[in-house]
């Protein structure tokens, strides 16, 4: 009876990563659709909006406990960086860039997060880590070389690929303050930090979606803008909780390099609608695997002790 107990906490990061990779994965999809009836901005607005009243409604059933002090700085910090800038940013690449073009560069932040969590938190990246970094991200140019350099104008391409790694330095930043956070303060209530970014990410992109492009710019009475938003902001919300949950208890690098197999679920789900991907991305969903893998394995298990006295073993 006791086994089960001991063994579910240490599992349950990896269940929450996996929901989290799988929430996102499965977003590209409904957002694609969206895409064609407003511009980014917008589209990052109204993603918003929604996340942030169930979030609040989350709280207020759960009765969470809201950010104060230096934490309520910190959440407010992330959700301008993480839930505003990077939103936009992400919708903006993908316009002026294309999806494979974009998806390179929005999928650097396992990387960055590897450096600049070395360099701020003293976080310590282990060589086969390291390798398993850029193992991953080489999958991630794999599953989406075919897309690459495609009919976009140099200025324009440009402009897609300074915004893409403009956004993902935003959400490595973000992940580290959250990081640096939750370790001085194992008991923060995530709910309550999620519900202050969401909350500063909405009154953020509102005014500023409302103000820039105005209304003449979105197309309101379509069913392919409202179907695929109401289920993907809410849901992708939740995600991020799983994903905060995770960074709690694990490095900063473990944590984020699982954002190398978002593009490759998104991959299996346009084999599921029926476009099958060539060989190249199924070569690249194979290898960001291997790369995550290496990463989130414990160093321990593949010590060379502990292969010698797997080997050595009475069987």
């Amino acid at each position: 009876m006791t086994q089960p107990r001991q063994h579910g906490p240490a599992a349950r990061p990896v269940w929450l990563l996996g929901s989290a990779v799988l929430i996102w994965g499965l977003a590209w999809w409904p957002l694609d659709i969206s895409s064609q009836h407003a511009p980014p901005v917008m589209l990052a607005a109204l993603r918003m909006v929604p996340s942030a009243l169930l979030l609040w409604l989350g709280y207020l059933l759960m009765r969470g406990t809201l950010p104060r002090g230096r934490l309520l700085a910190g959440s407010i910090l992330t959700g301008l960086l993480l839930f505003a800038f990077f939103q936009w940013a992400l919708m903006a690449s993908i316009a002026y860039a294309g999806a494979g073009n974009s998806a390179v560069v929005m999928n650097m932040p396992p990387l960055l997060v590897a450096i600049l969590g070395w360099l701020a938190l003293r976080e310590r990246v282990s060589r086969l880590a390291v390798a398993g970094l850029i193992t991953g991200f080489g999958g991630v140019v794999l599953m989406v070389a075919t897309q690459l350099g495609s009919s976009q104008g140099a200025v324009r391409l440009l402009i897609g690929i300074g915004l893409g790694l403009a956004g993902s330095l935003a959400w490595a930043v973000g992940t580290l303050v959250m990081r640096g956070l939750s370790r001085d303060d194992p008991s923060i209530d995530i709910v309550g930090v999620s519900v202050v970014q969401y909350s500063v990410g909405a009154l953020a992109l509102v005014p500023i979606a409302f103000g820039a492009v105005g209304l003449s710019s979105t197309n309101w009475s379509s069913a392919e803008l409202w179907a695929p938003l109401v289920w993907v902001g809410p849901v992708t919300a939740l995600a991020t909780v799983f994903f905060f949950i995770v960074l709690k208890r694990l490095e900063a690098a473990r944590t984020s390099s699982v954002l190398f197999l978002v593009p490759a679920i998104a991959i299996i789900v346009e084999i599921a609608r029926g476009n099958a991907p060539g060989a190249l991305s199924l070569s690249g969903m194979f290898v960001a695997v291997i790369g995550v893998a290496l990463v989130t394995t414990p160093p321990d298990l593949l010590s060379r002790s502990v292969l010698v006295r797997s080997v050595l073993r009475p069987r």
